[in-house]
């Protein structure tokens, strides 16, 4: 099922971009368990529940209500989009969640799936994890190559999980 969202216009180097919400409304720090690991309590907004389910939770079933909402979403945006291509994860899981949500959307809306131009030449941390902007800056300088050949001219919808 399609959840609301707020999307949000990005600025850029591209024609037109969004980010469909915020994925947290709140989060504060609740202390550290037994492992040393920060606690928090987090309230997250609609989308941003569903990507934690299935990026921290495997959970697959949230896989439908994301395809769900991102489809809607490019119905009324109605941007002319030749592919889609995920950007690569910068962590490795048994479940990739973005390829995961960039797969079923493919197969609900028609757009091909263009995995491997944009890939990973070198291991990053996570951006997430990351609150400058120019150190985010740095840590993506010359992690990633573009295949030119099969991005070239295209009208491509680059699909990312986190907004910050």
């Amino acid at each position: 099922m399609a959840v609301k969202i707020n999307p949000i216009f990005l600025r850029g180097p591209w024609r037109s971009g969004f980010a469909l919400d915020l994925q947290t409304t709140s989060s504060v720090l609740i202390g550290t368990d037994s492992a040393g690991h920060k606690r928090f309590d987090t309230i997250r907004r609609p989308m941003g529940e569903l990507l934690y389910r299935l990026k921290y939770g495997n959970d697959p079933t949230a896989v439908g209500g994301i395809v769900e909402t991102v489809a809607g979403f490019l119905q009324t945006w109605k941007a002319e989009i030749d592919c889609i291509v995920p950007v690569p994860p910068s962590k490795g899981r048994k479940l990739q969640p973005l390829l995961a949500v960039a797969k079923a959307l493919c197969e609900h809306t028609g757009i091909p799936l263009r995995t491997g131009c944009v890939t990973k030449v070198r291991a990053t941390t996570q951006l997430k994890d990351e609150t400058d902007y120019d150190k985010k800056v740095e840590v993506l300088n010359g992690a990633l190559t573009v295949d030119r050949g099969v991005t070239q001219g295209a009208r491509i919808l680059l699909l990312d999980d986190l907004y910050q």
